[in-house]
């Protein structure tokens, strides 16, 4: 299995989500199989690639015509890259909302807070302290 169609069996758990986040950051980079990194870390990648390593549609293109069709899929992907950011941003702005609610009606007993707690009364534990 993929990564991805990990993150997609595991849907409810938010690893999907946390996986495009992943997928959308700067430091992703996957060179190996996807054209349009190899593009951006080497400037001469597009001369070293033999017609059957490229993918389909970019078999018969000139340089320059893959060099453009790479820079609009490029620009298409920083665009895709900055709405994910933004929605995870309103996603955490509501998650946060969420258990701010949950709190004030003494309801924040979930799985996750228990976690945090017994987790930060741990670390306090051995000495470190924690910042709230």
């Amino acid at each position: 299995w993929s990564n991805d169609q990990w993150a997609k069996k595991m849907k409810s758990s938010g690893a999907d989500v946390q996986r495009a986040l992943t997928k959308s950051g700067k430091r992703y980079q996957n060179t190996s199989w996807d054209l349009v990194d190899l593009a951006k870390n080497n400037s001469k990648a597009l001369e070293d690639l033999k017609e059957e390593e490229l993918p389909e549609d970019f078999r018969g293109l000139s340089k320059d015509e893959m060099a453009k069709k790479i820079k609009e899929r490029s620009t298409k992907r920083e665009e895709i890259q900055k709405q994910i950011n933004r929605l995870n941003q309103e996603r955490a702005l509501y998650v946060a909302e969420q258990k701010a609610k949950l709190k004030e009606s003494n309801m924040d007993d979930t799985l996750d807070s228990a976690m945090i707690k017994t987790i930060q009364k741990q670390i306090k534990l051995n000495g470190y302290k924690v910042k709230q």
